[in-house]
């Protein structure tokens, strides 16, 4: 970024120059930082991995690691290579959570068979009580987080100055069952 900004170009292109420089440097270490997908991630793998949980994933970009049962409740016509090959040779057998993926799997009738029932979501207002947020300011109508791939060329948006991770706002929620 340096190499294109003109030293010389005088005072006209110094507050362009200043924020160019001050944004590159806040989007390099935001960058180093995980964003709130890996946070979720993380959390859910190391807590909520249980035989009888069931995990409903309401975004599309927190991939949660998927065993032979959660494959197995695929839609075909969803189902690729990679979920054929872990749903007959039982691989990921680390991760005991059912996962229910948007859009791509069959819903589960009865919720009643898992002692939980966890919800990733975006939104707050979704049923269930939050157990774990991961957010970057929240919610007051204006934005909810920040991403790299949709924000990040606004000069003029300065609650980027303000965040701590890239990525929306993401709710772990949890639904209390009758078995449970």
């Amino acid at each position: 970024i340096l190499k294109y900004i003109p030293l010389n170009s005088g005072k006209f292109l110094l507050v362009p120059n200043i924020l160019t420089f001050i944004f590159a440097i806040k989007t390099s270490l935001l960058l180093s930082f995980p964003s709130t997908y890996n946070l979720a991630y993380n959390y859910i793998v190391e807590n909520v991995n249980n035989q009888n949980f069931l995990i409903i994933n309401d975004t599309v970009k927190v991939q949660l690691p998927m065993n032979s049962k959660s494959y197995k409740n695929f839609f075909q016509s969803s189902c690729s290579t990679r979920c054929k090959t872990i749903s007959t040779n039982n691989i990921n057998t680390h991760f005991n959570s059912m996962v229910i993926a948007k859009e791509k799997s069959k819903p589960i009738k009865n919720l009643n068979e898992f002692k939980k029932v966890f919800i990733i979501t975006h939104d707050k207002n979704k049923e269930g009580k939050i157990i774990k947020s991961f957010f970057n300011k929240e919610e007051h109508g204006r934005w909810n987080g920040f991403e790299a791939d949709h924000n990040n060329g606004d000069f003029f948006n300065f609650s980027f100055l303000l965040i701590k991770n890239f990525g929306p706002n993401i709710y772990i929620k949890t639904l209390e069952s009758k078995k449970g």
